[in-house]
């Protein structure tokens, strides 16, 4: 029974969510969480994760120094819109 449960957290895991944002439209009031060249990025409470990444993907703020070692965060706040 949670087998299929089990399959489809691996399954998304493995997505890449640079895949489902729009081309060419850049996230709003969003931020980069971690600091490189060892990074570790976690977004806050109040912010949702909406993407992970080593190095520059062109959304949101700045990105800064790329990671050596680990992820960013792309922080998005929950009660803004993001396009």
């Amino acid at each position: 029974m949670l087998r299929p449960f089990f399959l489809s957290l691996l399954f998304f895991s493995l997505i890449d969510a640079s895949n489902f944002l729009p081309l060419g439209r850049p996230l709003l009031h969003c931020h980069w969480e971690g600091s490189g060249p060892f990074c570790r990025g976690i977004c806050p409470g109040d912010a949702l994760e909406v993407l992970r990444a080593a190095e520059p993907t062109g959304q949101g703020d700045s990105f800064g120094r790329t990671c050596l070692l680990g992820t960013k965060s792309l922080c998005c706040p929950r009660n803004k819109r993001l396009y």
